[in-house]
């Protein structure tokens, strides 16, 4: 399974279409990260979706997970602190 941006799909598409047909490995292409198409061989289903798409958005949430959560007493801390 490969994901790749739109951009990179369109500057390759042969190329992409030439490997899935050849390797029956689906693609899934992305919009600003986001999955919005597959790409498969023409008349192979992959056996179990789930299992094909296991792991796609794994990076993303290793993103979010990483980032710093404000608290609500974060906030009314700070509205404390410029006030005075």
């Amino acid at each position: 399974m490969s994901v790749m941006s739109i951009e990179e799909f369109t500057s390759n598409c042969q190329e992409v279409i030439e490997k899935v047909d050849a390797t029956c490995e689906p693609v899934f292409i992305t919009k600003d990260g986001v999955p919005i198409v597959s790409l498969y061989a023409f008349g192979r289903k992959p056996k179990d979706l789930l299992g094909v798409m296991k792991g796609l958005f794994i990076e993303e949430n290793i993103k979010l997970l990483e980032e710093p959560v404000l608290k609500p007493e974060d906030l009314i801390d700070q509205a404390r602190g410029s006030q005075s």
